[in-house]
């Protein structure tokens, strides 16, 4: 499985197509370099397999996001070989949830998890590419099949040929003609998410979420002494507009919090947030995965461990394929197993929005999980727990 020239001349990748070249293939496309994205095209080329990432941000890129990975998400980069230094990571082995400025439930988890910023994630992937020979083409693409393959081009015309397709390109990215949920592309009504980055002023060595009505904060502890704030809000008509204004407003509301915080580190910004949906149809060769496979909402934290899962499984399907299974029914036994393995975290994400807008209610729960330690530990398990290895589709 090696990277194949269609016509002639030498190809390091598609952005470098020689002179009359137009047409060169490779086994596998990867469309999107986010955590999914970079965890699926590693799992391919860990195999063997030629692999092309598209991606038109370049090679680390920030956006939105919790930094919490969870410990299934650890588990991934372990098994995938990404070397994360201590000093780039900040540990956590638990969960605390505030409400009304208390602490009402504190939730160990099994083994530790991980506070990592987007971007050393991100770089930490990559080097690992980058061993593997992965190349990248820094542009924004199309994926079409012709029936036999995948036809990749850019607006600039460069074509790539791939049997299988990966595509991580989010909740609202559509780099194939696949049908989709009609959702899919849409912002849930009234929520947002924002983030930024902040001196700690003391340490964390867990995950603080605070509930109210109107917003969730969430803080995760990263490397260097700095707090990931995640704000989860709900928009009104006479409620703060822009990025800055919903933060400072979810922090007025949590003095608790505040008071936790030093100076900024990034400006905070903002993201839509979207309902769970997922891609509907699956096709021969192409396997979606992180948010555009399945959206899981972010007030559980489980979005980057679930993104970097999914990639992993991606490129295991992918090389099913490569390897002569039954490419279509290696596309439904994948989605099958992504809707199984992302079913309880859309459960208890539900569970907690719901909660999360009725804060008498959430505090009843809260006190009675609090005084059963046992049922609190099996409720982090349930929600948490591993998936099974999804059965290989044989070879035809």
């Amino acid at each position: 499985m090696k990277e194949r020239v269609i016509e002639r001349g030498h190809v390091r990748g598609p952005e470098r197509v020689s002179a009359g070249v137009s047409e060169h293939a490779t086994d596998v496309v990867v469309v999107g370099g986010g955590p999914s994205g970079l965890a699926a095209a590693l799992s391919v080329a860990r195999a063997g397999a030629s692999v092309v990432l598209c991606e038109p941000q370049g090679t680390v890129f920030d956006k939105p996001c919790g930094e919490g990975v969870l410990p299934r998400g650890v588990a991934v980069l372990e098994r995938l070989g990404v070397a994360l230094e201590t000093r780039e990571r900040a540990p956590f082995r638990g969960l605390e949830y505030w409400i009304g400025g208390r602490r009402r439930l504190a939730l160990p988890l099994d083994s530790e998890a991980w506070g990592v910023d987007r971007p050393t994630l991100l770089g930490a992937l990559d080097r690992a590419l980058a061993m593997h020979g992965v190349r990248r083409w820094p542009a924004r693409v199309v994926a079409e099949s012709d029936g036999r393959a995948f036809v990749v081009h850019d607006r600039s015309g460069a074509r790539l040929r791939a049997e299988v397709v990966i595509e991580a390109t989010g909740a609202r990215g559509r780099a194939s003609a696949a049908r989709e949920d009609p959702a899919r592309g849409r912002a849930s009504a009234g929520r947002v998410g924002v983030r930024a980055r902040a001196r700690a002023l003391r340490p964390l060595d867990h995950v603080e979420i605070h509930l109210a009505a109107e917003a969730e904060i969430y803080l995760t502890p990263l490397a260097r002494g700095r707090s990931n704030v995640a704000v989860l809000s709900r928009a009104s008509a006479d409620g703060p507009r822009g990025a800055r204004a919903v933060y400072a407003a979810a922090l007025a509301r949590h003095p608790s919090v505040e008071r936790l915080l030093g100076p900024l580190e990034t400006e905070p910004e903002s993201r839509a947030l979207f309902p769970h949906g997922f891609v509907a149809a699956p096709r021969a060769g192409w396997f979606p995965c992180g948010d555009h496979a399945v959206t899981i909402d972010p007030i559980l934290g489980a979005g980057v461990g679930a993104a970097l899962e999914s990639g992993e499984a991606a490129g295991l399907a992918a090389l099913e394929v490569l390897a002569g299974a039954d490419a279509l029914a290696v596309a439904r036994a994948h989605a099958r197993w992504v809707a199984r393995a992302t079913s309880r975290a859309r459960l208890v994400a539900g569970a907690l929005l719901f909660l999360s807008e009725h804060a008498s209610l959430a505090g009843s729960v809260a006190g009675a999980l609090a005084h059963a330690p046992a049922l609190s530990r099996a409720c982090v398990r349930f929600a948490l727990a591993a998936p099974r290895a999804r059965a290989a589709v044989l070879p035809r």
